[in-house]
């Protein structure tokens, strides 16, 4: 008798939990949609969409793929990241709602969500959207999953040729999916692709031809094609100019160097300074004699940050030291350094080539005067110095620093206005991420026109607009980051904030640092971080950032 009870209850409890989770989804889902127009309770909303994730209910993965375009685009990113990592599997519903749904934006997540998903299920339709949806941004998408899904799948997988086929069909339309279908189909390493590949960097579109670069490289295919990179390497876009010089640097052995001594040559020369830079670092990862000989030969016509550059590239290649002084290395280049080997050939670091001088060695090498901010020091190279100012800038320092963070801030401008060179160029940025719904951002300048040349006028007015910035909204890295290099002249960003994101695109530090090195590769901007706020793990998600892209970090805490 006993054990009969037993047994029911367990029965009782087992069918309690069955029917209490729709019930809890429901409410969670409840509280999903009443929230959605509350900028104040999106930490609550995210804990609920967490919780249906958590679920493994199919009305949880509904909501949260109508979510993927949810008016709060961190209410999307996050909704995408759920959807990837639910230990339940929602590929069944990312592929009839999400791939059917009718806003791009849905599909275009859902495609991505399944692809880091690995989920098997999904090329057919994926094939379909390739082939046939009306956005770019879709089709290119679904090229990026299922070349995802088709690595992880390996050599023999059933519908591995299919895949590769259609790629190969995609790259007949010459736009971001071609390109897209480009690097998949190389990172595959399909066979008998590399001339058609090539073919597409005939497009029009900057986007397919930088993919067809890539799918070169991933192929180890550029030095069969270096005549092809090398007329890529002259177009009018500056994106495919870089993706070109970098394709044509990654071969092991230079295949005609009259060639390569004439584009590379072009590209040291080039009017746009990110081609330049972006060309100093290709020559270090060629790493060739003819890299020195080319480094040397425009050290002494560059110059600011990319002269440094350029010392950097040779103490690389060379292993010699001979500080910052162009006479320097062009007096060692023709005595010795001609025909000295090359150092031996180092792993290339996690964040590139391109890095800040330490600080002091420059001034120390009888480089030129700098003024600082926050101890990171400023050159006269085009700068933007980007706020955070959410509402917390408000507040104190820390308790023991009672001066309040936007202060800080203004007062540390002043000082480095007062400082820089003359006719420097600056600029003064915010990106405001309004505390109201429905949502309303803004970019704020202090020069509409981009960055100006640093005059007793232009300083005043750079200081007047700072104070009267109010500290308010939320804060967006990214955004604020990408409105600095929106200005191509921008070549180095000081950014300053008390904290991590809690807005925008990017609020994840892994998704922020890998978001930041995509635009960074046709943008080489250096990014400073200074922190005048905030934890521990703010402090972590500064440095990394700063890091990532070539800059230094600063603990500002503890200034007064």
């Amino acid at each position: 008798m006993r054990r009969m009870m037993l047994s029911a209850l367990a029965l009782l409890v087992m069918f309690t939990a069955v029917f209490a989770q729709p019930e809890d989804v429901s409410k969670d889902i409840k509280e999903v949609d009443d929230r959605a127009d509350k900028p104040f309770e999106q930490i609550e909303r995210e804990n609920a969409m967490r919780r249906l994730g958590a679920s493994g209910d199919a009305a949880g993965f509904e909501k949260l793929v109508e979510l993927l375009n949810d008016p709060f685009v961190h209410i999307r990113a996050s909704a995408q990241r759920i959807l990837v990592e639910a230990k339940a599997d929602p590929a069944p519903v990312l592929i009839d709602k999400g791939l059917g749904h009718k806003q791009p934006e849905v599909r275009r997540r859902s495609a991505l969500a399944l692809g880091r998903r690995n989920a098997v299920d999904a090329p057919k339709t994926l094939r379909t959207l390739l082939k046939g949806d009306r956005d770019e941004a879709v089709r290119a998408a679904a090229a990026k999953a299922l070349g995802s899904i088709a690595a992880k799948q390996g050599d023999g997988w059933k519908e591995r040729d299919d895949v590769l086929k259609d790629l190969e069909k995609a790259l007949k339309k010459g736009d971001a999916s071609a390109g897209a279908a480009a690097l998949e189909l190389g990172k595959l390493n399909a066979p008998d692709v590399a001339d058609k590949i090539a073919g597409v960097l005939k497009a029009k579109t900057p986007a397919a031809v930088v993919g067809a670069c890539d799918g070169l490289v991933a192929l180890h295919a550029c030095a069969d094609h270096a005549d092809d990179l090398a007329k890529a390497a002259g177009s009018k876009d500056w994106r495919v100019r870089i993706a070109a010089v970098q394709a044509m640097c990654s071969v092991e052995q230079i295949p005609d160097e009259d060639r390569y001594r004439e584009v590379l040559g072009k590209a040291l020369d080039d009017k746009d300074w990110r081609v330049r830079r972006r060309g100093i670092e290709a020559l270090v990862d060629l790493w060739q004699k003819l890299s020195v000989e080319l480094l040397v030969a425009r050290l002494p016509d560059e110059d600011g940050a990319l002269a440094l550059d350029i010392v950097h590239a040779l103490e690389d290649l060379t292993g010699v030291r001979q500080g910052y002084l162009k006479e320097a290395w062009t007096r060692w280049y023709e005595g010795t350094g001609k025909d000295r080997p090359l150092a031996d050939r180092k792993p290339r670091p996690e964040n590139g080539w391109l890095r800040a001088p330490k600080p002091g060695s420059v001034e120390a090498g009888g480089g030129g005067a700098t003024a600082s901010y926050f101890d990171i020091p400023v050159y006269a190279q085009a700068s933007a110095f980007v706020f955070d100012m959410s509402g917390s800038m408000r507040d104190p320092v820390g308790r023991d620093n009672p001066k309040i963070r936007v202060e800080l801030a203004r007062d540390e401008l002043a000082k480095t206005l007062s400082d820089l060179p003359e006719n420097t160029p600056f600029n003064l940025l915010i990106y405001r991420y309004y505390s109201e719904f429905p949502i309303r951002t803004e970019i704020q300048q202090a020069f509409s026109k981009g960055v100006q040349p640093l005059t007793d006028r232009n300083r005043d007015a750079a200081n007047k607009w700072i104070e009267g910035q109010p500290a308010k909204g939320w804060g967006a890295f990214y955004e604020g980051l990408m409105a600095a290099f929106s200005d191509p002249e921008v070549q180095v960003v000081y950014f300053m904030s008390d904290g991590a994101p809690s807005r925008g695109e990017y609020v994840d530090r892994i998704e922020l640092v890998e978001a930041l090195a995509e635009a960074r590769r046709f943008s080489p901007v250096v990014v400073h971080g200074v922190l005048v706020g905030g934890g521990r793990r703010d402090e972590e998600f500064m440095k990394s950032m700063a890091e990532s892209c070539g800059g230094t970090f600063a603990d500002a805490r503890n200034r007064k």
